[in-house]
């Protein structure tokens, strides 16, 4: 089974299940989903507390039902919401069956069959020994319950008294109840072919779950499908135990039960690959490894195959999966989609966090409107024209050629999100479905983040790289969703200059894997080593999202980013082209650390001394990259209103193109032993643009 030595956590990862929902099409009224809750636990209780008890079998003892809240504190406090899942479960089944969809008793008997089948699942992923279970829960036991036999209620009451564990009396307690409730059924309807197909299911299920369970299953995935599937089927031949009228075709319930099957894998993955316990999306992972000859499951891995599983699932909300008509299956996928919600426990629309840079509200900018336009038609398109196609040095020195597009991504997303700050149009699918590129990429082989281009292995994490990643991810869903940034952060702050620079490349102390030497050994070819304000400050510029967590280190950083500002008033960056992007990047961050310091004015003046008379900013002529990048340094030096600001917007204004984007212009630059890398792209000059824009 995979070996998983990654730095994720639970709540972490639920955020990035979510992302890839919500990337691949989902939603859900989060303020309806709060109302739904309410409403099913308040069945729920009625269910656990006074339904059930009326209907328990002679040789159930309230008192011993009840002692469970003490004993399995957990347990009792779900077992309400397994009996409402499965009361509305049966509910929604019923509607396809000839019976009366409102019939309480095949709902009261759904709830009590969700409850018990959920409570063995329960049990046997926490009790540590499952034999006892499924010795006490035999073939032969539930084979008597529906053979028509009278003794059953005396075989279980039998097997109740000489049951000393509490939690396994439960479990009969819930079969004797289903027991009885299910024999009124087939008495008031005489459908003895569901009764039959019903305990077919049961059996089949219950014969699965034993064999996963106890690691005997010849065909994992059958069995796996097979205990996760059935019980939706069987809830569908309970409804049709109502009615004397043949059972309906199985297929939406089989449908049904996928989807639980897979949003329960999905949301359990992470704990699975930790635990190592078996489950189809595990299953699939190892494969993958396997194939890959890879030893080790990295953060990208889950991240891919959480991508994956997610746009599987969201495939089976459709009509044909269910087998039915539109008109059918509407029902069947709107409580398909609030169980999704519900068990992925999706969020209520609550304000996303807003940019620091203070964005505007829109107030009609049809520029604006336009460029976001443009962006997103680059999106749709993978943002091909933003590749940056570099050639360089692999560890052998031999030369490749790469496209390189992960920085680019976060910061086309974060013009993104000044645009849905400011009241844009921007689809949440689009910025979930940026944050999954972004995630699937991270470096797979070390610890540290992101590369420059992820496929080269020997590239190491990068602090740029991770402070544009962290910015956006913390945009869009808040430090949970940026969790995975953390391991990286610290190890580039561990490494910190004793005057406050953190440097370009994270590497790993402490690491010894086969990554880690061959990233060691790149080095020496590739070159770039030192500490760099623009890549300092884009890295302070994501810790700002959690300032209290990092204010003394922080304070050391600025101290630097002020020591290395230029006798000119600007700040000069390696990697980029021009004095205008790092002036914009370290004046953000000092306005936000250090707002009365001389070197915010020497900027301001700098800048303002720098304007053409057209009103563009340029080192040969104006062009717009450079003035949106000056205007964003006025914007967070405080300087938006003035005149400069001001021709300065006159001037992108007039420079814009008709599809709403902006000339390419170089961006990046930096010298190697081979000359100057030179880079630029439309998307990237039409990003800066339309953030100067909106921060006027």
């Amino acid at each position: 089974m995979v070996d998983y030595r990654g730095i994720l956590d639970n709540t972490h990862f639920a955020a990035v299940v979510r992302a890839a929902l919500c990337a691949h099409g989902f939603s859900y009224d989060g303020a309806a989903l709060e109302r739904e809750r309410g409403d099913w636990q308040a069945l729920g209780l009625r269910l656990r507390d006074h339904l059930f008890p009326t209907r328990f079998p002679a040789f159930v003892d309230a008192a011993g039902y009840h002692a469970i809240a003490d004993i399995e504190p957990y347990l009792w406090d779900h077992l309400p919401r397994m009996a409402a899942l499965g009361y509305h479960q049966a509910r929604a089944l019923a509607a396809l069956t000839a019976g009366d969809p409102g019939d309480e008793r095949v709902a009261i008997l759904g709830a009590a069959f969700n409850s018990a089948i959920s409570i063995i699942d329960y049990l046997v992923d926490e009790r540590p020994d499952c034999s006892r279970l499924f010795d006490l829960i035999a073939a032969d036991l539930v084979s008597a319950i529906f053979d028509h036999t009278d003794e059953i209620e005396a075989l279980l009451a039998a097997a109740h008294r000489h049951e000393p564990e509490p939690r396994l009396q439960l479990v009969l307690t819930l079969v004797g109840l289903c027991a009885s409730e299910g024999r009124a059924l087939l008495r008031a309807s005489g459908n003895r072919a569901a009764w039959a197909g019903l305990g077919e299911s049961i059996v089949r299920q219950l014969e699965a779950e034993r064999r996963v369970s106890l690691g005997e299953p010849a065909q994992p995935l059958s069995d796996l499908r097979a205990k996760s599937v059935l019980p939706s089927v069987a809830m569908l031949q309970i409804a049709a135990l109502a009615s004397p009228a043949p059972a309906p075709p199985l297929r939406p319930a089989e449908t049904l039960g996928q989807i639980f099957w897979r949003v329960d894998d999905l949301v359990d993955l992470l704990d699975d690959c930790q635990r190592k316990r078996p489950g189809a999306l595990l299953l699939r992972l190892d494969e993958r490894l396997r194939s890959e000859r890879r030893p080790c499951v990295a953060d990208a891995d889950l991240y891919q195959l959480v991508d994956e599983a997610a746009g599987e699932l969201l495939a089976l909300f459709d009509a044909s999966a269910f087998g039915v008509d539109a008109a059918t299956a509407a029902p069947l996928m709107e409580f398909a989609r609030r169980v999704v919600a519900g068990w992925t426990d999706w969020p209520s629309d609550d304000p996303p966090p807003k940019t620091q840079t203070g964005a505007r509200p829109f107030r009609g900018d049809r520029p604006a409107l336009a460029a976001v336009e443009m962006l997103l038609a680059q999106q749709r398109a993978d943002y091909t024209e933003a590749i940056h196609h570099l050639h360089f040095p692999r560890a052998d020195r031999r030369y490749e050629t790469h496209p390189a597009l992960l920085s680019f991504r976060a910061v086309a997303l974060d013009g993104l999100l000044d645009a849905r700050d400011a009241g844009l149009p921007v689809p949440a699918a689009t910025l979930a479905a940026e944050v999954m590129a972004i995630l699937r990429v991270k470096h797979r082989d070390v610890r540290g983040g992101w590369s420059y281009i992820p496929e080269v292995t020997e590239l190491p994490p990068d602090t740029d790289d991770l402070g544009q990643v962290l910015q956006a991810l913390q945009r869009v869903g808040g430090s949970t969703l940026a969790a995975t940034c953390d391991d990286g952060v610290r190890l580039a702050l561990d490494a910190i200059e004793p005057d406050g620079g953190i440097h370009t490349w994270i590497l790993d102390p402490r690491g010894r894997s086969p990554g880690d030497a061959a990233i060691r050994g790149y080095l020496e070819v590739m070159g770039g080593w030192g500490v760099h304000c623009e890549v300092v400050a884009n890295l302070v510029a994501g810790l700002l999202y959690q300032r209290p967590r990092y204010e003394a280190v922080l304070a050391r950083v600025a101290e630097y980013l002020v020591s290395v500002q230029d006798a000119a008033g600007s700040w000069t960056s390696k990697w980029y082209t021009g004095p205008y992007y790092g002036t914009f990047k370290v004046a953000a961050v000092l306005t936000a650390l250090m707002p009365g310091i001389p070197a915010r004015a020497r900027a301001r003046e700098f800048l303002h001394a720098q304007q053409r008379s057209d009103g563009g900013w340029g080192e040969v002529a104006s062009e717009p990259l450079s003035t949106a990048l000056a205007l964003l340094a006025l914007s967070a030096l405080g300087d938006r209103r003035q005149a400069a600001s001001t021709r300065g917007v006159e001037y992108l204004l007039a420079s814009q193109q008709p599809d709403g984007g902006w000339s390419s212009q170089p961006w990046i630059l930096f010298p190697t032993v081979d000359g100057q890398v030179v880079y630029g792209s439309r998307t990237m000059t039409t990003t800066f643009c339309l953030k100067a824009l909106l921060a006027r």
